[in-house]
């Protein structure tokens, strides 16, 4: 199975803090590495669509388009961390309500909404967030427990 070398389309792997990305400096603003056309580097301000290499001996094979570029390579784990996301989606127009929980890479340096290093803190969330969606349900089964058909009397 071939999987994906961009780290947003890859499945959440501890193992991925291993991997290599390279980083440049372009008008002073950081950019990572996505993909390369015609034998030139293609850069996104985006981290999370780095391309990432396994190790650092495949990475090598493409550092001479970097030349030109202000260039560091580092590992996943010196830009990521792995946290726990769980995160309530309420209910809105066209939005079912849901929980939504998983592990994922988070960048050192975003805010810190709805992730979690801590293992226990993030279950507890998560209990928080089970009991909401569990009374939100509950009242619309008991809604609907309360339908009954209207009868209309004939002339």
């Amino acid at each position: 199975m071939v999987r994906a070398q961009i780290i947003s389309q890859r499945p959440f792997d501890i193992a991925d803090g291993s991997r290599y990305l390279v980083a440049a400096n372009i008008n002073q603003i950081p950019h990572t590495f996505n993909r390369s056309y015609k034998d030139k580097p293609i850069f996104t301000s985006n981290f999370y669509e780095a391309k990432t290499y396994k190790d650092y001996r495949s990475l090598e094979k493409v550092l001479y388009m970097f030349e030109k570029y202000d260039y560091r390579v580092f590992q996943v784990k010196d830009v990521f961390e792995p946290r726990y996301l769980v995160k309530h989606i309420k209910e809105d127009l066209f939005i079912v309500p849901r929980i939504e929980c998983k592990p994922v890479w988070s960048m050192l340096t975003a805010p810190l909404t709805n992730t979690y290093v801590d293992h226990t803190e993030a279950q507890e969330i998560l209990d928080k967030y089970k009991c909401r969606l569990f009374e939100y349900y509950h009242q619309k089964m008991m809604a609907v427990t309360k339908l009954k058909i209207p009868k209309w009397e004939r002339d």
